[in-house]
């Protein structure tokens, strides 16, 4: 799998990310599991929609996916939690 990206800044790190992730489960598993590949496209657009870190947007798909939720003290976090419709564990305000 190619690892050449179109763009630059945070797109081009997340292609790279979803590339090299991809093609490492591709060498430890023999396949691709769906469910792993709809969650990194998903976990992908929140990291461009709201300018997260694909850190602070794993956890966000996570809690998205399992209807958890989301404890974080992060206002980034928190706002993107909202628009998403995803609930807080806690007030996020400091």
């Amino acid at each position: 799998m190619a690892c050449a990206t179109k763009g630059s800044g945070t797109d081009a790190v997340v292609s790279f990310v979803l590339d090299a992730s991809v093609t490492l489960t591709w060498a430890l598993a023999g396949e691709i599991h769906a469910e792993t590949v709809r969650a990194w496209s998903r976990t992908a657009a929140l990291v461009r929609r709201h300018g997260l870190t694909l850190y602070k947007a794993a956890y966000l798909e996570f809690a998205a996916r399992r209807s958890l939720p989301l404890a974080t003290f992060d206002g980034q976090l928190a706002r993107a939690a909202a628009t998403e419709k995803v609930s807080l564990a806690m007030d996020a305000s400091p």
